[in-house]
């Protein structure tokens, strides 16, 4: 999802599509790139999952936990509090 890459209020604004799935890319100054994530959908990683011919059996969403202060790029307990930071899919090979 297109929310730029600041941990307070700020970083609550999405300024681009969560369809958009064109990466996003931190540079250096001589153009390197240090930085890049790749955007995907829920429903492209359970696309994924179901065409690797596994059986979904949970898509977990764990919620910031209290307390935590820490901070990762735009990562923090702010945008933690209205959003999920991470997907975790509990699959199995089928038979």
């Amino acid at each position: 999802m297109g929310l730029p890459r600041r941990p307070g209020r700020r970083g609550l604004t999405a300024d681009r599509s969560y369809f958009d799935r064109r990466p996003y890319v931190e540079t250096d100054a001589a153009g390197a790139v240090v930085y890049a994530e790749y955007h995907r959908t829920l429903g492209d990683h359970v696309r994924d999952v179901v065409a690797a011919g596994l059986d979904l059996l949970d898509v977990v969403e764990p919620e910031w936990p209290t307390g935590h202060t820490e901070v990762w790029g735009g990562w923090g307990p702010v945008r933690g509090a209205f959003l999920p930071g991470t997907a975790i899919f509990r699959a199995r090979r089928p038979g």
